[in-house]
Parts: structure tokens; C-alpha cells; sequence
């Protein structure tokens, strides 16, 4: 998998959060809620994808549910980059059970500015359904 900064790391053990490397020291990440003060955006820009693309915004209930619960094994301190990664991930996964719109993961991978290919994406989905089982 490819890391930030160009590094190369491959997940040890299943756990999601080898793979970034990037140091967040955040007190309590108990719950997505924290995230979202920190990371206001990440609610708007969901609701901004599934209101352009005009899907149910049950989406986006099921992708912040899909997200609260991977942050709350606290597998990991995660970094900034991991939260943005992960809301992209969730995301697309509530799509694909939601709705029955395809929507490519090249098409969601502008929600990361460019930060993160499909196959990142992709991988991270798995992550999150391997740990949320």
C-alpha cells in the first residue's frame, strides 16, 4: 500500500491505521463526533456528493455510522489524512448498499483533492469492512 510521503507500508497485523504513518495527537477519538468538530467539512462535502449526484441523504447517515463505529475500535491515533480517507471510504461504501447509482471511485476521489487514488480508496473500503464485521 502506499504511504504518505511517498513511503511504501504494508498493514501489519490488520491493523488499518499501518499504513499512515502521519502523527494526529487528538486527547479523546472515542467517536466520530470528535472528528466532525475537528473536521467540520466532512459532513457538508457528504451531504454536497450524495445532494449533486441526487441520492437519498440516508447515505449519509450510513457512511457517519460506518465511520463512528471504525474510529470507535481505536485501532489508532489517526491523522488527518486518515479521516479524510476514511469519510471518502465509508462513503462510497453506503452508496454501493444504498443506492443503485454507481458511483466511481474516480469520480468520489476529487472529495480527497487528489491526495488519494481509487486503489487507496479501495483498500481503505476493505479495512473498514474487515474491522466493522
Amino acid at each position: 500500500m502506499e504511504g504518505v510521503g511517498g513511503e511504501v507500508r504494508a498493514c501489519v497485523d490488520n491493523n488499518p491505521c499501518d499504513f499512515i504513518s502521519m502523527p494526529f495527537e487528538y486527547p479523546s477519538h472515542k467517536s466520530s463526533h470528535n472528528f466532525l468538530l475537528l473536521f467540520p467539512n466532512i459532513n457538508d462535502q457528504s451531504y454536497n456528493v450524495v445532494d449533486y449526484f441526487d441520492l437519498s441523504r440516508e447515505v449519509v447517515a450510513l457512511s457517519l455510522s460506518l465511520f463512528d463505529r471504525f474510529f470507535a475500535t481505536e485501532l489508532c491515533k489517526p491523522s488527518s489524512d486518515l479521516v479524510l480517507l476514511t469519510s471518502i471510504a465509508t462513503l462510497h461504501i453506503a452508496i454501493k448498499m444504498r443506492e443503485s447509482a454507481i458511483i466511481k471511485l474516480s469520480t468520489l476521489s476529487w472529495f480527497g483533492r487528489g491526495r488519494f487514488s481509487e486503489r487507496r480508496i479501495a483498500d481503505t473500503e476493505l479495512i473498514v469492512l474487515s474491522t466493522l464485521r
